[in-house]
């Protein structure tokens, strides 16, 4: 694609999006006056082609119809960002294996450091986040993931094994198989 081509599509982009941002949150009777103003601001103070401007508008506010959202993967993952190449492999893991992306930031130093020198990772009485596991005498684990603080969630999991409530895959396990006991 040619970089004239691109660039005009990018400008596209541009005009559509604050088109379609102006005609969700204006009144009605206001619309025609931020469209105005948008003509206006992408003309004038950016040298967009006035052509380019009005059609684009035109385009974007006859084809303004909410555009259905694709139904989720049954499995979803989380991959750190590492610049332009993360959506490219976010895009060609949910078209081959039909996996939704999600990306997480990576660590910073802020995340290791603290203003009083000492590290974060797992000074504190109750963390918060992790990986948890809690073993049955039968020999059988759960492994879990969360973002709360841990004795939260290993309270939550007595609570529930001690009302064999089944909200829980411990609780579960319990239950089916009476004579065991979390360790």
């Amino acid at each position: 694609m040619a970089a004239k081509d691109r660039l005009s599509r990018i400008k596209q982009a541009n005009v559509a999006t604050l088109t379609r941002h102006a005609k969700s949150i204006c009144h009605p009777d206001a619309i025609s006056s931020e469209l105005d103003h948008l003509k206006e601001t992408f003309t004038s103070l950016n040298s967009y082609p006035a052509y380019l401007v009005s059609k684009t508008i035109r385009k974007t506010l006859k084809n303004s119809y909410p555009r259905p959202k694709p139904a989720p993967s049954p499995i979803r993952i989380t991959i750190p960002y590492h610049g332009p190449v993360t959506p490219q492999i976010a895009r060609l893991i949910k078209n081959k294996a039909n996996i939704d992306v999600t990306f997480s930031s990576g660590k910073s130093i802020k995340t290791h450091l603290q203003a009083n020198g000492r590290g974060t990772s797992c000074t504190s009485p109750n963390p918060r986040g992790g990986i948890n596991q809690i073993p049955c005498n039968c020999g059988h684990q759960y492994i879990g993931e969360t973002l709360r603080p841990l004795n939260t969630i290993l309270k939550e999991h007595r609570t529930s094994v001690n009302k064999l409530d089944q909200k829980s895959a411990i609780s579960e396990h319990i239950l089916k198989n009476e004579n065991h006991n979390i360790i």
